[in-house]
């Protein structure tokens, strides 16, 4: 599996994805020609060649605004991103990427989308840096792509709207969900042109993944600063490939062994980790030191609950420290229909592979509450509900899984 990891330690921009991406071995034609493939002809130009931030060589791209500033709508960006003689797949992501611009400076400004006027992002040099690193990650093909936490760096920043702080308010939405910090500089190190890229194509993950580095490319950001000034762009060979049909999240694992709590406290433990969050939590008996019997009690957490859950861990149990890593989890698309049984109607959580189903299974409070009215023992109206589902599926039911995993 070959993946993308984008190191942004000194933040993020579309000139420095463009340039990391040709110094990685993208095509620096489809950059050279791209002004006449949007029909900017005469307006725009890219300019690409080599620059040193600190003591490190990067490759510089640069994009020549020739003709006046345009301000655009939604509706300019996506009629002329139709005209435009671009792959399919590359004049949908960046319809995606300006559409999800175009939503974030609605909702900070208070307007309607199509009232929106793209005047940093809409000119020239945004539609060749979006476009631009949209269509090098085409012609890379990487399997996936990843981005470390991102230095958003500090102070303040102009715009068309005024000055404001550091990150701008549209680059601190669209990075919802990455890990951000600042430093103490007084620049913008991720624009939302940066922001957005990223968050069109991007995973976030807390380190370098484990791989096998095959080749490194530099990206020079345009400010000399206390460290190299460069996106660095890493293509890794990672163990794989993964299943087609599976969704991937990236989670922690939190762990205690405990040697001195009761069941019945283990029980409410666990209670108050799924209600807090938790994807998962179970009990596993293991015998520690000294022979001494015990319990691990293990949590599936998504990142950002990490914390909140290690604190109703210390809180609820008696443990006096816990360990912690991160694990990724694979997992089928997932639809929920619902079966006819002699007891009443009983939903059914199916799980789905490439559009094919896989599995199924009834959900038990439904089967609770049905074999309570009915005075039957839970797992007939189980073993009623499964067969219901089997026979659906035996006869034909021509119903598909969703287009993707969620």
């Amino acid at each position: 599996m070959n993946t993308l990891y984008f190191d942004a330690y000194s933040g993020v921009a579309g000139d420095m994805l463009l340039a990391s991406l040709v110094d990685l071995g993208a095509p620096a034609a489809l950059l050279e020609t791209l002004p006449a493939r949007l029909g900017l002809v005469g307006e725009v130009a890219v300019r690409i060649g080599e620059a040193r931030r600190g003591a490190v060589r990067a490759r510089r791209v640069e994009v020549v605004v020739t003709g006046p500033a345009v301000p655009r709508r939604l509706a300019d960006i996506v009629a002329l991103l139709e005209r435009a003689d671009l792959p399919d797949a590359v004049r949908r992501r960046a319809r995606e990427a300006f559409t999800r611009l175009a939503e974030v400076e609605a909702r900070q400004h208070g307007v309607d989308v199509e009232a929106v006027h793209f005047h940093e992002v809409g000119a020239h040099d945004a539609l060749v840096d979006v476009v631009g690193t949209l269509l090098l990650l085409d012609a890379l093909a990487p399997d996936a792509v990843l981005v470390s936490p991102v230095n958003v760096g500090g102070g303040r920043v102009r715009t068309q709207h005024g000055e404001l702080p550091v990150p701008a308010p549209a680059t601190l939405e669209l990075l919802r969900g990455f890990t951000v910090y600042g430093s103490p500089v007084d620049r913008e190190l991720a624009t939302p042109t940066g922001a957005v890229l990223l968050a069109t194509v991007a995973r976030p993950v807390a380190a370098l993944p484990r791989g096998r580095p095959v080749r490194v490319g530099w990206g020079a950001g345009g400010h000399e600063l206390p460290w190299p000034n460069a996106l660095r762009a890493v293509w890794l060979e990672t163990d794989g490939p993964r299943p087609e049909g599976v969704g991937v999240r990236e989670a922690r694992v939190l762990e205690a062994n405990i040697d001195d709590m009761t069941p019945e406290i283990a029980a409410a433990l666990l209670a108050a980790l799924m209600e807090a969050g938790a994807r998962d939590a179970w009990v596993t008996p293991v015998v520690m030191k000294k022979g001494r019997p015990a319990m691990t009690v293990s949590v599936l957490a998504a990142p950002e609950t990490a914390t909140r859950l290690a604190e109703v861990l210390f809180r609820e149990s008696t443990t006096l420290g816990l360990r912690t890593y991160p694990v990724e989890t694979w997992e089928l698309a997932r639809t929920v229909e619902t079966v006819d049984t002699p007891y009443g109607p009983v939903r059914v959580k199916v799980g789905w592979w490439a559009g094919a189903r896989r599995s199924w299974a009834p959900e038990f409070e439904d089967a609770a509450r049905a074999a309570k009215t009915a005075g039957v023992p839970v797992r007939a109206v189980m073993e009623a509900a499964w067969s219901a589902y089997r026979t659906r599926v035996e006869e034909g039911d021509e119903a598909h899984g969703p287009d993707e995993v969620v």
